[in-house]
C-alpha cells in the first residue's frame, strides 16, 4: 500500500531521526487532509495516522528512535511508541 490520500496534504512539519539504525525514520505531518506519515529508512511509508481533527503542526523523534510525538490544532500532544519487526 502506498498510503495515497484522497485529498492533498499540505506539509507543516517534517523531522528525520539522526540515528542510523533499524529504527531510523522520517515523519511528516500536515493539513488539508490532517494526517501524519511515518517513513522507514528506505523512505517507504510504513504508518499513516488520520484520526486527528485538526492540522498537525509539530512532530519530533526521541533520541533513541523508539518513540515520536506530534501535535496540532486540536491542542492534544500524542506520544507513540515505535516497534520494529524484522
Amino acid at each position: 500500500d502506498n498510503f495515497e490520500s484522497e485529498n492533498p496534504v499540505r506539509i507543516f512539519c517534517l523531522t528525520k531521526s539522526h540515528h542510523d539504525s533499524i529504527n531510523s525514520v522520517m515523519i511528516a505531518g500536515g493539513g488539508e487532509s490532517d494526517e501524519l506519515h511515518v517513513f522507514n529508512q528506505d523512505l517507504n511509508p510504513v504508518v499513516k495516522i488520520t484520526d486527528v481533527s485538526r492540522s498537525i503542526f509539530t512532530c519530533d523523534i526521541s533520541n533513541h528512535c523508539d518513540s515520536f510525538l506530534f501535535a496540532g490544532g486540536d491542542g492534544v500532544i500524542r506520544v507513540c511508541k515505535l516497534i520494529v519487526y524484522s
